[in-house]
């Protein structure tokens, strides 16, 4: 029955004009219970869409950081416990008293006081430039607690680049990837003809820029193996929206966070999870769309449409990937109606 419920649900969000295309994967920590997709890819190699075709993931780029992050935590070489001003020791860069003592594991909690959004793009020549305004400015520190933000992501992964002495990308392929047999998650696809066209422009970070009195030109729609978000395409350690993956890839990740067996450890993922607030270590706690739903899930949502939920106490997993077809749509009904979907 879940299996018809689930072609019957995407060909109706299809069919409503809200995305161009999704890919979706109902399952537990261990496997699919069932999976499907609609849409067209509409470039590249073109042919129709599956739940091995490559999205924009936007900020479900977030959970995989969080990944990488419990990794090199383990290994001691970026302790999550660390302070940002002895992260940033070295490094000749001023860093704002307010942030200075702040964990980095704050950082990827939305705990350490950082404003929204920022186009970083528009502060600096280079990364080295955005890093340090990102860092001293005042005006981007003092938020009120649990502020959702991917400032704090994009200076950790700063951090852990110099840290490691390695990119974000390939601390994704050997902290994540490889261990988890996926091949459907990077920033730079090598899977072109696999990408699913995202037809948004950058229209929402243009009315960002202008409350924060910035104007930056309209962009249109990315090209091909391009990610959408703005500061990503700049920013060379895109740790807050840098990745493009399928759905089942983003299953994989998240029956890890279920069933920690190849890359976390039971300890580290309650550990990650425990405490309150809106959000742990890489995720939000109770999204909006499970609520009504039985156990405490988490979860995390894209700009460019996608989501993923899990629960611990059931071991269910959900994925739901699209690109929807403007920034003025909403998916709120559509995604409570994904979650209701039987298995």
């Amino acid at each position: 029955m879940g299996r018809l419920d689930l072609k019957r649900y995407l060909e109706d969000l299809l069919a409503s004009g809200t995305v161009t295309a999704a890919a979706a994967v109902i399952g537990d920590g261990r496997s699919i219970a069932c999976e499907g997709a609609c849409g067209a890819k509409r470039r590249a190699g073109g042919g129709r869409v599956t739940t091995s075709s490559l999205f924009d993931l936007a900020s479900l780029t977030k959970p995989v950081i969080a990944t990488v992050a419990q990794a090199l935590d383990a290994e001691g070489v970026l302790p999550l416990r660390r302070s940002v001003s002895r992260a940033l020791a070295g490094h000749e860069t001023r860093v704002a008293p307010c942030l200075a003592r702040k964990s980095l594991g704050s950082l990827l909690r939305h705990r350490s006081g950082f404003q929204p959004w920022a186009p970083l793009f528009a502060h600096g020549a280079d990364e080295e430039d955005a890093v340090r305004w990102l860092v001293s400015d005042p005006a981007l520190h003092g938020a009120a607690p649990s502020t959702y933000s991917d400032l704090g992501y994009i200076l950790w992964g700063w951090i852990a680049e110099r840290a490691r002495g390695l990119s974000l990308a390939t601390m994704v392929r050997e902290y994540v990837a490889r261990p988890l047999g996926i091949d459907r998650l990077a920033q730079q696809p090598s899977h072109r003809d696999s990408v699913v066209a995202c037809h948004l422009g950058n229209g929402r970070e243009r009315e960002l820029a202008a409350a924060q009195g910035i104007e930056i030109p309209v962009r249109r729609a990315p090209s091909i193996g391009t990610v959408q978000d703005g500061n990503a395409r700049f920013l060379s350690f895109a740790a807050h929206a840098g990745l493009f993956g399928s759905a089942r890839a983003v299953w994989r990740l998240a029956a890890e966070w279920v069933e920690p067996s190849r890359v976390l450890t039971s300890a580290a993922v309650g550990t990650a999870l425990e405490g309150r607030g809106a959000y742990a270590l890489g995720w939000r706690r109770r999204p909006a769309e499970t609520r009504g739903r039985s156990g405490l899930w988490y979860g995390h949502l894209g700009f460019t449409g996608g989501g993923v939920w899990f629960c611990p106490e059931s071991a269910e997993v959900r994925v739901l990937l699209a690109h929807r077809s403007s920034i003025a749509v909403g998916l709120e009904d559509w995604r409570k109606r994904f979650l209701e979907i039987s298995m």
